[in-house]
């Protein structure tokens, strides 16, 4: 499956990795592992997340509060 980002959650996703790099040292490598794991996980079986809104479904990223919003055919 591939996995595409919508460019407003690349935003995101980089301004939440540097205010963990800031709060603590490695906590945004610590993001950054959870959010590649949940993109894995996605990737392996994106019909088990649940469903939001018709093809919509969210992935919850562990320890982060961040979820993946995914869009299924």
């Amino acid at each position: 499956m591939q996995l595409r980002f919508q460019p407003e959650a690349e935003i995101e996703l980089a301004e939440a990795r540097l205010w963990y790099s800031l709060q603590s040292e490695g906590l945004d490598a610590a993001l950054m592992e959870r959010v590649d794991q949940t993109l894995s996980a996605i990737a392996a079986a994106p019909h088990s997340y649940p469903i939001l809104y018709r093809s919509l479904r969210r992935a919850v990223v562990r320890q982060f509060p961040f979820c993946d919003l995914l869009r299924t055919k």
